[in-house]
């Protein structure tokens, strides 16, 4: 399809002659399928997170096959949310798994993996936050590509954690709910009871450290802020202080070993703009002086920053505020 000045609408699959149920006549390779199964383990992923996750040899000619997996063969989607932005003609373009797309893994007897974000498992529903998933998936996927390149690490997701957790306490869990109990607290103020709610991650994961035949894990729960207020001046309203507040009493509480018996959690922040990367570090420093090191927090493009990955990945006891 053309747009007014001829031009070949992005966001429009062209219309040709279908000769496979399926794919449309194009050969699909074992990279194809990869591709697939990425966008079948997040939901969203832009079009250079795959670059960065599937590493090709040419970039141009990688871009090029994203665009006939989808135009051809129509096994991927470009959500019309990402529309909204107005940079969405001059962005990476965002792709999701089509139903036809779908159908292919399962035909070919691919094992499908669970999705390691939760809004993945509902791919028949249209999900309301589309910036907010995005900026979770790519987070999740740009930290399982560091470990992708590290054979002394690793990354486990919360499939994976949920089922060992399943096993270890004796009892099926599904989802992580963390039930907390903030305590009065001066960043609050007029707040004179405990006030009582939950934490649900956007995205939680473990690190794996092996040294040798000794295995040691870290468990951390990513927190995206794309529009979420800084802070309200009640908790009974959505605001990252009251996301803090609660974390740093969830954490002070141990109540994660309760919940999923395991023996520690860290905080991984990732902002929507240097600006509230910033807001965030100064308000963690004030709330969390004494916690520091349970805090990451990066910024909207952590790519383009080289020491955070080190950090990160070498040092993860440790805070690292990435400004």
């Amino acid at each position: 399809m053309r747009d007014s000045l001829n031009r070949r609408k992005r966001f429009a699959p062209r219309i040709r002659a279908i000769s496979d149920e399926h794919t449309n006549g194009l050969r699909l390779t074992e990279r194809d399928y990869a591709i697939l199964e990425l966008l079948h383990r997040y939901r969203y992923l832009r079009s250079d997170r795959l670059v960065h996750l599937i590493n090709p040899k040419s970039r141009k000619r990688f871009i090029e096959r994203l665009g006939k997996l989808y135009h051809e063969a129509r096994l991927m989607d470009r959500p019309k949310a990402q529309l909204r932005s107005a940079k969405a003609l001059y962005s990476p373009i965002t792709y999701e798994l089509s139903e036809a797309g779908r159908a292919v893994l399962i035909k070919a007897g691919s094992k499908l993996q669970e999705p390691v974000v939760s809004f993945a498992k509902q791919f028949d529903r249209t999900i309301l936050q589309f910036e907010h998933a995005v900026e979770t998936s790519d987070t999740l996927a740009e930290i399982e590509g560091i470990f992708r390149e590290r054979s002394d690490r690793a990354i486990l997701f919360e499939p994976e954690i949920l089922a060992k957790a399943s096993v270890k306490l004796g009892r099926k869990i599904e989802r992580i709910a963390f039930p907390v109990t903030i305590p009065p607290s001066k960043h609050v103020p007029g707040m004179r009871k405990p006030f009582r709610t939950s934490i649900v991650p956007d995205a939680f994961f473990a690190v794996e450290h092996r040294t040798g035949n000794a295995r040691k894990y870290r468990f951390y729960a990513l927190e995206v802020e794309h529009r979420n207020p800084l802070r309200r001046s009640t908790l009974e309203q959505p605001s990252f202080l009251k996301k803090l507040l609660a974390y740093q009493a969830l954490i002070q509480s141990a109540g994660y070993k309760t919940e999923l018996g395991i023996p520690n959690l860290f905080l991984v922040i990732s902002a929507s703009d240097d600006e509230k990367a910033t807001a965030i570090s100064e308000m963690a420093e004030a709330i969390w002086w004494e916690d520091e090191r349970k805090m990451l927090v990066l910024r909207s493009r952590v790519k383009q920053h080289r020491n955070w990955r080190e950090h990160f990945v070498l040092n993860t006891s440790q805070r690292f505020f990435c400004h």
